[in-house]
């Protein structure tokens, strides 16, 4: 099995990016670390929007993203939550242990959470509304259509991995 040689985040909230991160991200050889940060930025710029309830005079109708917290904007929006990937790694809404984790992750996942668990670090430290990896634009939600965006508000604003990401189509933030 493998060693945590590593820092597990303590943070509530970045302990769900992590698990939306590895529940979420392709694994393996296709794994690219612009695709986690994208996936762990959609979960933070989710959040955000949810609080935005008004903007230049307009109302704001982002409460499709949830309540304004990481938590129910990974329960409303990411198919992977409570995924048997998720379970892998989180216990409910929380990382395993430090112990569980040595238990049920070969080396090679081992490695992988390694990576999310610096890639959801990075994306807890950013400025939000941050924009996707190489992009001005913003990443709010993610799915694996060649171009299927989840709200007639958003567009396809890039493609990583095996996902597609999509953001508002300018202007649309508010109503």
């Amino acid at each position: 099995m493998g060693t945590i040689d590593f820092s597990l985040p303590t943070a509530a909230d970045e302990m769900l990016v992590v698990g939306t991160i590895f529940a979420e991200a392709t694994t393996g050889a296709n794994a690219s670390d612009d695709e986690k940060r994208a996936i762990g930025l959609c979960v933070v710029n989710m959040a955000y929007y949810a609080r935005m309830t008004t903007q230049n005079g307009k109302k704001c109708f982002n409460t499709s993203f949830g309540d304004g917290t990481v938590r129910q904007a990974i329960v409303n929006s990411v198919q992977g939550y409570n995924s048997a990937r998720w379970k892998l790694i989180m216990n409910g809404d929380a990382l395993k242990s430090k112990a569980a984790l040595e238990k049920d992750l070969n080396s090679l996942e081992t490695a992988v959470l390694k990576s999310v668990v610096v890639t959801a670090a990075s994306v807890m430290q950013t400025a939000l509304p941050a924009p996707g990896p190489g992009s001005t634009r913003v990443p709010l939600q993610f799915n694996q259509a060649a171009n299927s965006p989840p709200s007639d508000r958003e567009e396809k604003i890039f493609n990583l991995a095996s996902h597609t990401f999509y953001g508002f189509i300018v202007g649309r933030e508010c109503r």
